[in-house]
């Protein structure tokens, strides 16, 4: 199984996601390649992020297989885009979740953990 989390942390948006789906043999996992689109989508969005000057400083991507990890800081005024990129790919993760529970779970970002990145 493969489970993603979804965090703040030091005025920084996370995503880390971890494990193997093994819904089908590797090349022809479906639920596999959707759960690796969606965490190399947001990285790609944070770095043209870092490349036009929204984030405080480098971000931290690592992208390999079983394991993902996304953290960005955005500068004051980026906080809202920031946090609509990791909505929206945590919109697509619900949706695998929700259809594939045997295979993929996530861990949503905690209310309190928007409140704190929002002020």
């Amino acid at each position: 199984m493969t489970e993603a989390k979804f965090y703040a942390k030091n005025g920084s948006l996370c995503l880390k996601m971890c494990g193997h789906t093994a819904s089908a043999p590797k090349g022809e996992d479906l639920v596999c390649a959707g759960a690796s689109t969606l965490a190399m989508t947001l990285a790609a969005n944070v770095s043209m992020m870092k490349a036009h000057g929204k984030l405080e400083k480098e971000p931290r991507i690592i992208l390999r297989s079983g394991h993902a990890l996304v953290r960005a800081k955005p500068k004051e005024e980026y906080r809202g885009e920031l946090l609509m990129l990791f909505s929206m790919i945590q919109l697509g993760m619900y949706q695998l979740k929700h259809n594939y529970p045997e295979y993929f779970n996530y861990i949503p970002f905690e209310i309190a953990d928007i409140q704190a990145f929002s002020e």
